[in-house]
């Protein structure tokens, strides 16, 4: 089961717990992602599989300040 957005599984990996050679999750899809922005290195998920979560809005969201972060963050 992939992890739900915003699940402390979310980066919570290490990479170097990856055997060398090994570059696809359980479902053949890449097991790093460099795409969240908020990590300097790539972001590993703890369990079989790997994230790739992204939103995209039609319109500017209101309540919220330009630029604000809907990431989940690392602790």
């Amino acid at each position: 089961m992939i992890p739900l957005p915003g699940s402390p599984a979310i980066c919570a990996g290490l990479a170097s717990a990856i055997p060398s050679g090994l570059t696809t999750d359980q479902r053949g899809e890449p097991n790093t992602n460099t795409s969240y922005g908020f990590t300097p290195s790539p972001c590993v998920d703890a369990g079989a599989v790997q994230t790739n979560y992204a939103l995209s809005f039609s319109t500017q969201p209101t309540g919220g300040p330009v630029a604000t972060n809907f990431l989940p963050q690392s602790h």
